[in-house]
């Protein structure tokens, strides 16, 4: 199909609109006295910002979480395990002997690091980083650094977290952790640590195994390789929907009263940390590009085609997906197992058959006989609709296509890369019996599969030529994504080149 560049020019009327005089996710003027700041000060204004907050008391986090954890399924969301199902209270601390026995308050900041000094009561029950876990999982973290683990000596179900010796540059001691779809959560969670109490954190290294992640100074506070890892896990695994809900819910009066600008403004690490400390901060004109992207008015000329989004792949090649940020609702997803070269076809009987694929370089343009399923739902309770209804499980062994939406599908990360479970089972290869199916266990006979992306469904088939003026409010309810292939938030756009209904335009 030809394609063709569209620039759509957006008219902004700032002037005729108050709302534009506001931080983004109904943050108002909140962040208003760090406007204009830079790197270490920057740091200091947000502490002087966030620091003053409710003390909900340890015991009331439980409350809390009713309000901040909860799933789609009214279950508490449990940090550390993906194959708990607590309820709020009922199955708070007690005993437990394995994962699944209840959930307790997990310290992200290890209580042992801060408890010796000043302020000590309050971090002990600050909601932004206690967190609800699986108490056997937390146990087995204790107070090891949160790092890239190389060697694992222990993995919670479905290899959600591990333990063991890190990989990461800089430190090679034991270290936990945490999935792939909270790094990012945890790095902005560490950043508002350092922030929020700015006033103790150059304390916080007198234990031998803070002093591995903080330096003993208020800025940058943290040790060079812990921060390079942070600002890592950050960019991979970008602010998404559920954090932003979780920010805004402790924001409310009767939790705590404070926000996380890490959650508010993406990227704002590196305003006080990175590549934009010499940058001025705008708390309602912000610029939250990733630093390390071309300029999106700017192509890369080693790109041989920069009009092709890039990691996003194009409308008939699926990539693998390889981390948090290419699940999400409105993607194109093929099932495939790379072992014997097969993505899931259409359903026979009760399973899935097999249909033959060459896989490229982690790419493949898979045949009309391949199952296309759109994502939808949200996390921990996903649907997968394909052109002949719902894919649901409703039995191990059992596919079958519903009229209605399911959405009891979870995505998550293994050693392979990601993949699907349902309360029935996992869905695999049977390389014995070939087929796609689900099983309670993974047997001799099965094989992984993992999950093949796309982002933009189709391009227009008749596109319009020239320059498209589009009001501002035409773009509510739209997705809108950068040229990574990210969704972005449409009430803050910078300048730049952007996608919606596989279309590009620009902001100006």
């Amino acid at each position: 199909m030809k394609r063709r560049n569209i620039l759509i020019a957006l008219a902004l009327v700032l002037a005729t609109s108050t709302a534009w005089a506001q931080g983004p996710n109904g943050s108002k003027d909140y962040y208003k006295a760090a406007n204009g700041k830079k790197g270490q000060a920057l740091k200091t204004a947000m502490h002087n910002i966030i620091y003053s907050h409710r003390n909900i008391g340890y015991d009331g986090l439980y409350e809390a979480y009713k309000k901040t954890d909860t799933r789609a399924d009214g279950k508490v969301r449990d940090w550390y395990s993906n194959a708990t199902n607590y309820t709020h209270v009922k199955d708070k601390a007690g005993s437990y002997s394995q994962e699944g026995d209840c959930y307790n308050r997990e310290h992200s900041v290890p209580q042992s690091w801060f408890e010796s000094y000043a302020d000590a009561g309050i971090i002990k029950a600050d909601i932004v980083h206690v967190l609800p876990t699986d108490g056997y999982v937390n146990n087995r973290r204790s107070n090891y650094p949160l790092a890239e683990v190389g060697t694992a000596t222990y993995k919670s179900k479905n290899n959600y977290c591990k333990l063991g010796s890190c990989s990461v540059s800089g430190y090679s001691g034991q270290v936990f952790e945490p999935n792939d779809e909270i790094k990012g959560d945890m790095a902005r969670i560490y950043f508002y640590m350092a922030t929020c109490y700015e006033n103790v954190v150059n304390k916080w290294n007198g234990n031998a195994t803070a002093s591995n992640v903080f330096n003993g100074t208020t800025y940058p506070a943290f040790t060079t390789w812990y921060l390079n890892m942070l600002m890592k896990w950050s960019k991979e695994d970008p602010v998404d929907d559920v954090e932003i809900a979780r920010n805004n819910a402790v924001y409310q009066k009767d939790v705590q009263g404070n926000r996380n600008p890490f959650v508010d403004y993406p990227g704002l690490e590196e305003y006080v940390w990175g590549s934009k400390k010499d940058q001025a901060f705008s708390y309602d004109n912000y610029d939250g590009t990733i630093p390390d992207d071309p300029d999106p008015d700017d192509p890369d000329p080693d790109d041989p085609d920069p009009d092709t989004p890039d990691p996003t792949p194009g409308t008939g090649d699926f990539v693998k997906v390889t981390t948090n940020g290419q699940v999400k609702a409105g993607y194109e997803y093929i099932v495939v197992n790379e072992a014997k070269s097969v993505a899931m076809g259409a359903l026979e009987k009760t399973y899935m058959l097999p249909v033959d694929v060459t896989i490229d370089n982690d790419a493949v343009s898979p045949s009309e006989s391949v199952v296309i399923l759109t994502l939808g739902g949200s996390k921990d309770a996903w649907s997968l609709k394909g052109s002949e209804g719902y894919l649901t499980s409703t039995a191990t062994k059992t596919m079958a296509w519903s009229d209605t939406e399911v959405a009891t599908w979870t995505i998550s990360s293994t050693d392979d890369g990601y993949t699907l479970e349902t309360p029935k089972g996992y869905l695999l290869f049977n390389k014995d019996a070939p087929r796609f199916t689900t099983y309670a266990n993974a047997g001799s006979f099965a094989s992984p599969v993992v999950l093949y992306y796309r982002t933009i469904s189709s391009e227009p088939t008749d596109p319009p030529t020239g320059i498209v003026s589009m009001k501002w409010a035409s773009m509510n309810g739209k997705t809108v994504y950068n040229l990574r292939g990210q969704q972005v938030k449409t009430t803050q756009l910078p300048k730049g080149v952007y996608i919606r209904d596989g279309k590009k335009f620009v902001v100006k």
